[in-house]
């Protein structure tokens, strides 16, 4: 059976199987419950045996809302209640330090903790999401806590929830994560991280590259290297003349096939 809801959500169609309600028969003044950890769905309408309409209601759980920080009566909590996310998953969400509002102090308390904030703000790394936004975006988006837990393992332990959706959306597993991490390359923010996995840039090629000397280039510089195949072996080969050549170089001279192999 299809059940749509209407008003409370923009639309959502979900199918379910008649044993999820608690009674389901049919006559003029149909009453059945679906039952979720996140509250209750009340339904009254009619139903012939095949098709049927009604209206519903929903009672939020208190337990689970307290759990969240949130109100039973927070239309957003039958959102958590329709895609069934369980109280297991929030716990787990939590500690790992997300799905939760996070207070801080309204002022920095000194001028590396403002500089901290500043850049955690400009590139988008500073959590402002509720913790029912950032259960919906986790769960919408199959992001499990095992994989939040690997990322933060393989070091991205500041991150936002929405950084660990696009991590997951494009692919991103903790591995490489810990790959590009063991690289000897400096600390990489998400977007990076990203930009660099959908370029194919490989941890093995990064190190390669470091050890050859160029650990501290620009990202955009790494990219054009690994565009022209450049290696770290093509690069020790283009330095064993003497001096160091800059990525500029390097490009040129691959070029006019003059690194050679």
């Amino acid at each position: 059976y299809t059940l749509s809801l209407h008003d409370a959500l923009p639309i959502s169609v979900d199918e379910y199987p008649v044993s999820r309600f608690s009674v389901l028969a049919e006559g003029t003044d149909v009453r059945f419950e679906l039952r979720r950890e996140a509250g209750t769905l009340h339904f009254r309408g009619s139903f012939d045996g095949k098709r049927g309409h009604g209206t519903f209601t929903f009672a939020g759980d208190p337990a689970y809302a307290k759990e969240i920080g949130a109100r039973p009566s927070d239309l957003r909590l039958l959102e958590l209640a329709v895609y069934d996310i369980p109280l297991s998953y929030v716990r787990e969400m939590r500690e790992l330090g997300y799905a939760r509002p996070v207070p801080r102090q309204a002022r920095p308390r000194n001028l590396h903790e403002y500089l901290r904030w500043h850049f955690r703000d400009l590139f988008g790394h500073r959590d402002h999401d509720s913790s029912l936004q950032q259960l919906e975006a986790f769960h919408a988006h199959g992001v499990t806590p095992d994989f939040v837990r690997g990322m933060q393992e393989a070091g991205l332990r500041d991150v936002s929830s929405w950084d660990l959706v696009e991590l997951h959306q494009h692919g991103v597993d903790s591995a490489y994560v810990q790959g590009l991490a063991a690289s000897g390359y400096q600390r990489l923010f998400p977007f990076q991280i990203i930009e660099l996995h959908q370029h194919g840039i490989s941890p093995d090629w990064l190190r390669g590259v470091v050890q050859a000397g160029y650990g501290n280039v620009a990202q955009d510089q790494l990219i054009t290297l690994h565009e022209h195949g450049i290696d770290g072996d093509a690069i020790r080969r283009a330095g064993s003349s003497g001096g160091r050549l800059t990525p500029e170089d390097l490009i040129s001279l691959q070029a006019r096939g003059r690194l050679g192999r």
